[in-house]
């Protein structure tokens, strides 16, 4: 036991500086569902319950983004610590969850293709919110956000599926 110390004020500040952006993140990501609630909450219970749909889907895509991406993160680090940095940069250990999603969201456009252009307008585009999406496709707030959430659930699906047949 007496080979345990504290850590020292250069190790802490080093720390600090990797955990600050992880920090950084997951507090956005929580503030992205509490602004939305707040937003919407004023307009009705149905936009409401389509925000409170959308943060669901979203959050259950993001966290397996967040788990494949994860999974990278041992590989990646033997590799470098091995000294092999080119087998740190193998293309497709980070373009497979790349390759997963713009599959999925292929087959989104194939069978859902109402939902995809939704999810294309507010995700691939970046409008600013679904009031803009709904301007650009022509329908109404209350249908973007279905929409929206509608490919969020389809695309969870369809990653799940893709997920289970790709090779190990």
């Amino acid at each position: 036991m007496s080979g345990l110390s504290w850590p020292t004020r250069v190790e802490l500040r080093e720390m600090l500086g990797i955990a600050a952006p992880v920090v950084a993140v997951q507090v956005g990501l929580q503030l992205m569902g509490f602004v939305d609630t707040l937003m919407v909450g004023r307009l009705s219970p149905d936009a409401l319950g389509g925000v409170a749909l959308g943060n669901f889907y979203f959050y259950n895509i993001a966290i397996f983004g967040m788990g494949t991406l994860m999974a990278l993160d041992p590989i990646v680090s033997q590799a470098i610590g091995a000294g092999d940095i080119g087998g740190a940069r193998r293309e497709e250990e980070r373009e497979g969850a790349a390759d997963l999603y713009w599959a999925a969201f292929a087959r989104l456009e194939r069978e859902h293709p109402n939902e995809a252009a939704a999810w294309e307008a507010y995700h691939h585009l970046d409008m600013e919110d679904h009031e803009a999406c709904a301007k650009h496709l022509g329908i109404t707030v209350a249908n973007s956000y279905k929409r929206v959430s509608r490919a969020q659930a389809h695309l969870r699906l369809f990653l799940m599926e893709l997920d289970e047949t790709r090779e190990p």
